[in-house]
């Protein structure tokens, strides 16, 4: 199936209520693309909430719903990596900030009902620049392990037992000054993911990222802990952590979409951006996104892209967008 046919038929299965009609070598096809793009869960909560999962083929329909309970499992996995880390954090008075992915899995956060259903590899959180070495002396100290300098260990591969060892602060790798985006990464003694620590949101682009970065770190949102102060320490207590506004949380998804992954170039559809924003869209309705994201989106000079991204939602998705 030509490329511009799955993306009318992906559109169309996202947004009616009745199936297209297709061969089973179609549906061979468009299932392998949702894989592919990474939407294959919320795929199927999509199906679902429409109405027509029950149609589908049978082989079809088994494999999306074992697809999405997996994923349901690693993503609540992934919220405990992120909560646990922000605990160690809060030790120091370190209030990280969940951006991309992880963003749209936090409980009470951004991805609302459909959270479990969005695929995510890895945990990505922001923090000063200020605040790095202490981050790592606390990460260090609760049994944090980070990828080693594949110069000092040339034969480890990124999955194997050797190629994490203990965090050392004297690796010029977590100089501030030297990282990039991040430091390299880490993992907690579960090892379920990577954990990337950033100290700005990407690692190209210097004047766009450090707006970027700035806008992330002005719109986030802190989360109001539910516990009492003589409670902080516990292992099951609630931690402090933020995420961005929602009309930051797309920008950002659209530069890392679009600019630093070369969709906008490629003329490439990056579906799960575009769920993300629906989901957004979905749990923020009081909120203008498309106004709001434009105008943000302008100040880092991405207003291109923005409007490319928000053409592909009326698009595809049905979303009712006037644009100037």
């Amino acid at each position: 199936m030509p490329r511009q046919a799955l993306y009318r038929a992906m559109g169309a299965l996202l947004t009616n209520d009745t199936l297209p009609d297709l061969s089973i070598g179609d549906w061979q096809a468009l299932i392998h693309f949702s894989g592919e793009a990474l939407v294959a869960p919320q795929l199927c909560e999509r199906l679902e909430s429409n109405g027509v999962l029950g149609q589908l083929p049978e082989e079809v329909q088994a494999y999306l719903q074992l697809v999405r309970e997996l994923n349901a499992e690693r993503s609540a996995k992934l919220c405990n990596t992120f909560l646990q880390l922000c605990r160690v954090l809060n030790e120091v008075d370190i209030v990280p900030i969940g951006i991309k992915g992880i963003a749209f899995l936090l409980p009470d956060s951004h991805g609302g009902s459909q959270a479990h259903s969005r695929m995510c590899s890895d945990i990505d959180v922001l923090i000063n620049g200020g605040e790095l070495v202490p981050a790592l002396q606390a990460l260090k100290l609760a049994g944090y392990q980070q990828l080693v300098n594949p110069i000092n260990n040339p034969t480890a591969t990124d999955d194997s037992e050797e190629a994490f060892a203990d965090i050392r602060l004297d690796d010029h790798r977590n100089d501030a000054a030297f990282a990039r985006a991040h430091v390299p990464p880490l993992v907690d003694q579960e090892r379920v993911c990577g954990i990337d620590l950033h100290t700005v949101v990407s690692n190209n682009d210097t004047r766009r990222v450090s707006a970027l970065t700035r806008l992330v770190v002005e719109s986030a949102v802190v989360s109001a802990p539910v516990n009492a102060p003589e409670d902080a320490h516990k292992v099951d207590a609630q931690p402090r952590f933020a995420v961005p506004s929602p009309a930051v949380q797309i920008v950002l998804c659209v530069y890392h979409s679009q600019i630093k992954n070369n969709h906008q170039w490629l003329g490439l559809v990056d579906w799960r951006l575009l769920l993300d924003i629906n989901t957004l869209m979905d749990k923020y309705p009081e909120h203008n996104l498309v106004e709001q994201s434009l105008a943000l989106a302008k100040q880092v000079g991405m207003d291109g892209e923005m409007y490319t991204v928000w053409g592909l939602m009326g698009r595809y998705l049905g979303v009712s967008v006037e644009l100037e």
